[in-house]
């Protein structure tokens, strides 16, 4: 019988047991799938969550579903979207906030559950805001993340092709961006560069951050379109790996489940 995570394993042997599980998957985009996983993990009714980078409220529908109080934050304010959300749980306890990830506005230990998903690779330091989520975390409570270490990956940083953000120096990458005037890319992609928003981190530096935490289950997704691109940009991919861990140009997520250990400030 064939077995995906081994398969994956082979063909990447330097994830180790950095994992659970390997998928490749682009980028764990499965919501519904998390929010079961963290279920199985810790009870979920009635728990205080924290979302944080909620951006547009996409995943406090989610949550709300399940834990009516809920608190979403994000850096930039998205008052309309956060507005219409408010409204259509307006028989639950949802609040909206803008706020810096690295300077959480809340006391110590004040939720049970923290997700943060699509967060940490534009949190620069990433480091700070992990630290607050600790922080605010209750002991024996679960954060949730979702990490794409997107400056890294193929067409990660919110651009339309492969590696050219690696390839081009930063101030040609910026300008190559600009000149192309993609509607996607001037929003997300030069908006991101504009702000300084990339964390630059790779995977080995994200699991090392999570290091006061106990490690409940983690995810590594790959990109088949970098695997793709090893095989039909030899010379490219020569260039890139001289500077470049293979293992980070390969990989294009992570998902992971933690908990803060009971006994611990």
């Amino acid at each position: 019988m064939w077995n995906r995570h081994r398969t994956c394993l082979r063909i990447t042997p330097c994830l180790g047991s950095q994992s659970d599980r390997v998928f490749f998957d682009g980028r764990g985009d499965h919501p519904t799938q998390h929010l079961a996983q963290t279920k199985r993990i810790i009870p979920v009714k009635g728990a205080d969550v924290l979302v944080v980078g909620c951006r547009y409220g996409n995943e406090v529908d989610l949550w709300l579903d399940e834990c009516p109080r809920s608190l979403a934050l994000d850096y930039f304010a998205y008052t309309q979207e956060w507005n219409e959300a408010i409204k259509r749980y307006s028989a639950q306890r949802l609040n909206s906030l803008s706020a810096d990830a690295c300077k959480l506005p809340f006391a110590d230990e004040r939720f049970d559950i923290i997700s943060s998903y699509r967060l940490l690779e534009h949190v620069n330091p990433a480091a700070e805001s992990i630290g607050e989520m600790y922080r605010v975390l209750r002991q024996g409570g679960v954060m949730f993340a979702g990490i794409l270490p997107l400056f890294w990956a193929y067409g990660g940083a919110h651009f339309e092709g492969a590696f050219e953000h690696l390839l081009f120096p930063t101030k040609h990458f910026y300008r190559w961006i600009v000149e192309r005037d993609r509607p996607v890319e001037q929003a997300e992609c030069r908006h991101y560069l504009y702000h300084n928003m990339f964390s630059y981190w790779t995977l080995d530096q994200y699991l090392s951050s999570f290091r006061n935490f106990e490690r409940l289950y983690a995810i590594v997704h790959l990109s088949s379109g970098a695997y793709g691109y090893r095989q039909s940009h030899s010379k490219e991919w020569k260039i890139l790996t001289a500077k470049f861990a293979e293992k980070d140009l390969l990989v294009s997520g992570l998902t992971i489940w933690l908990r803060k250990p009971i006994g611990t400030q």
